[in-house]
């Protein structure tokens, strides 16, 4: 009998073995397509806290969509980049109304996601780029090249498939971030996207650390301002529901 145990063992082995390389490389081929498939058009709102400018990638559930970013820019052409910063001081909203969107060039969005600083030809955007947003000019040039210079939040969206959408009675969840400016202005808050019914929201707020409470998962400006009523100051640059329902 132990002969036997003995010969099955010998027999066994490869075997394992066998599978467990093809189990190896299944995981890395499926991590590599993974890393491969965020090539495309990606939009970004553009906002401002004074000091600098940043970029928040505009999300979706699927790929290659499926990450919450945000980005500091870095402009070669000083000119390019006062000009854009005084176009959203003069013209800032608390309404969730974009003011501003810009459009790189195709790239893979997976420079970002892992923290990359890729120099994009970038053209900017009046309000939404998908919404009947115009393009603004640079010395009657449309686009610019931009450096995505600082990396401030790095999120995928982990959405179950099938996964229920009956989360309306969920508290929302949001992303605290101190942004890289000096001296720093505000803090960021983004609305980590859950399941649907969800929403993209950023939020610039002074003299708080947390966001208050928001019930639900469907956007609401006026829930908004209460959910940071106990801040010094709150500005809603850029909020959405449309992708998300």
């Amino acid at each position: 009998m132990k002969l036997l145990f003995m010969l099955f063992l010998f027999v066994l082995a490869p075997l394992t073995k066998a599978h467990s390389h093809k189990e190896k490389y299944k995981e890395k081929h499926q991590s590599e397509h993974a890393m491969h498939s965020r090539i495309g058009y990606h939009g970004m709102a553009v906002f401002t806290d004074d000091s600098a400018i940043f970029a928040s990638h505009l999300p979706l559930y699927r790929q290659p969509h499926d990450f919450q970013i945000v980005y500091r820019l870095a402009f070669y052409d000083k000119g390019v980049e006062q000009q854009i910063q005084q176009y959203l001081n003069e013209n800032r909203r608390s309404d969730g109304q974009a003011v501003m969107t810009l459009l790189p060039e195709q790239f893979d969005l997976n420079e970002l996601a892992t923290s990359q600083t890729p120099t994009l030809k970038t053209r900017f955007f009046i309000d939404h780029f998908e919404r009947g947003g115009q393009p603004m000019l640079f010395n009657d040039k449309k686009e610019v090249h931009v450096k995505y210079a600082t990396p401030v939040l790095v999120e995928q969206l982990i959405i179950a498939d099938g996964e229920a959408s009956e989360n309306a009675g969920k508290k929302a969840n949001w992303f605290s971030v101190s942004l890289p400016s000096k001296p720093q202005t505000a803090r960021l808050f983004v609305h980590k996207i859950d399941t649907k019914p969800s929403f993209d929201a950023i939020v610039l707020a002074k003299g708080c650390e947390e966001a208050g409470a928001y019930e639900g998962n469907v956007l609401s400006i006026d829930a908004l301002r209460d959910t940071f009523a106990h801040c010094d100051s709150v500005e809603i640059p850029y909020a959405d529901a449309q992708d998300f329902q």
